[in-house]
């Protein structure tokens, strides 16, 4: 059951067979994606300096591009909930911008207690080798 109006963190997914790269002068992964098939990733939040010993596991993102679109869903485990989810898919391992709110892709009002949530993405060009970076404003703490 979730707490309302709870503590907020930061938090990325990160691959864990190694595909994942720590952004420069940041904490945050961009993960790279290299056949259409469906990936698991854990989600940690306020994993600082890319350290998860220092952060907590809070949730699994799913990117299935084994199908026509790419289908990335944030799930969030237990208490922990999402309010706020950002979004990058791309050929580059980084975006220009590397500020979460300035992703493609992203919702930043959801409901109390949401603890999952599917972006549907349709216009990339490839769905082997491309990069994603998924952020989320997660509560519970």
């Amino acid at each position: 059951k979730c707490v309302e109006n709870s503590n907020t963190e930061t938090a990325y997914a990160k691959i864990q067979n190694g595909d994942s790269e720590c952004f420069p002068k940041k904490w945050g992964w961009s993960n790279q994606i290299k056949s259409s098939d469906v990936y698991k990733m854990p989600i940690y939040a306020g994993a600082g300096k890319c350290d998860i010993s220092k952060g907590d596991l809070v949730g699994e993102l799913t990117v299935d591009a084994s199908g026509e679109d790419i289908l990335v869903t944030y799930t969030a485990f237990g208490v922990y909930y999402f309010s706020e989810l950002h979004l990058y898919i791309g050929k580059d391992e980084f975006p220009e911008k590397l500020a979460p709110g300035q992703f493609p892709y992203k919702v930043e009002e959801l409901p109390t207690c949401t603890q999952e949530y599917t972006f549907t993405v349709d216009d990339i060009d490839c769905k082997e080798n491309f990069y994603v970076i998924a952020h989320a404003v997660v509560h519970g703490f």
